[in-house]
């Protein structure tokens, strides 16, 4: 791989990751209303969570500046871009069809969530060519990487068809609570 494109890569994620990190910080109360009221994060969680991803995302995105860390960095965006998929697959597979996921503060408006979706799994793509890109890791971390993926990816597959079967069924029991309480008056 030409090491322009790989630089070229690092350099994109590292202005996504360090604006996606300011807007998250200007707004952090935005992003625990997502987490809260759009996801379902508990309150406790959703709030140490709109402190810390602004300073992880920051801390991501200046390691992809920085030669020594850049391996490490790329590895850390990649992981960080497979759990913003899985919440948004998650969203998805729960019924949010248009959700506002303040990626990039206040001003990020509500989307439909397959397009979240699909954009994330594209940044994942680019994340995966720096990550991947970056030096030849020994021969056992390849196969383990492999192994690891393929297991995350039957993970995320099996984990939306069951969130959306629950999904599926909430609704069944909420619409039958609608019903019941509906013939009552």
């Amino acid at each position: 791989m030409d090491p322009r494109i790989v630089l070229l890569s690092d350099y994109g994620l590292a202005l996504l990751f360090l604006w996606a990190a300011a807007a998250k910080a200007r707004d952090w109360y935005g992003l625990l209303r997502t987490l809260r009221d759009q996801i379902g994060v508990p309150h406790k969680l959703a709030r140490m969570l709109a402190r810390v991803i602004p300073w992880v995302e920051a801390i991501v995105g200046l390691g992809l500046l920085v030669d020594p860390v850049r391996d490490a960095a790329a590895w850390s965006a990649l992981v960080l871009l497979g759990v913003f998929s899985v919440v948004l697959i998650f969203a998805l597979t729960m019924g949010k069809r248009n959700l506002k996921c303040n990626c990039f503060g206040e001003d990020d408006d509500a989307h439909e969530t397959g397009w979240l979706v699909a954009r994330n799994l594209c940044l994942l793509g680019v994340a995966m060519l720096s990550a991947f890109s970056t030096r030849t890791p020994p021969p056992f971390i390849d196969r383990l990487v492999a192994m690891v993926m393929v297991m995350g990816l039957f993970t995320v597959v099996s984990l939306a068809g069951g969130l959306r079967k629950i999904a599926v069924y909430r609704r069944e029991i909420l619409d039958r609570d609608v019903l019941v309480l509906g013939g009552m008056k």
